[in-house]
C-alpha cells in the first residue's frame, strides 16, 4: 500500500474566467491574491477565443495571466501530461 500525500494535479476553467484576470489589475486586493498563487505555481490562461467573444483587450490582462489561442486544446495538453478535469456544473 503506498502511504504519504500524492500530487494532486487540477485546472479549473470557466467560460468567464478572462474576468478576474482581466480587471485584477483595477483592483489591487485580486491582483495581490493572483502574485501570490503565481509565487505558489499556480498557472493562469486567458482564452483568446473567450476574449474576442466577449469583446475584452488583451492588453488589460495582468502579467500573471497568459493568453492562450484556445483554453480546450490547453485542457487536452494537461490532461496528456497527468492533470485532471473536473467538470463542475
Amino acid at each position: 500500500m503506498k502511504t504519504g500525500l500524492s500530487l494532486v494535479r487540477l485546472i479549473a476553467v470557466s467560460w468567464m474566467a478572462c474576468a478576474p484576470a482581466l480587471y485584477a489589475a483595477e483592483h489591487p486586493d485580486a491582483h495581490d491574491l493572483f502574485k501570490a498563487l503565481k509565487a505558489r505555481g499556480v498557472r493562469f490562461e486567458v482564452c483568446a477565443v473567450a476574449m474576442r467573444v466577449f469583446k475584452a483587450d488583451p492588453a488589460r490582462l495582468i502579467p500573471e495571466a497568459k493568453l492562450v489561442a484556445n483554453v480546450f486544446n490547453s485542457m487536452i495538453g494537461y490532461q496528456t501530461k497527468g492533470y485532471a478535469l473536473i467538470a463542475i456544473n
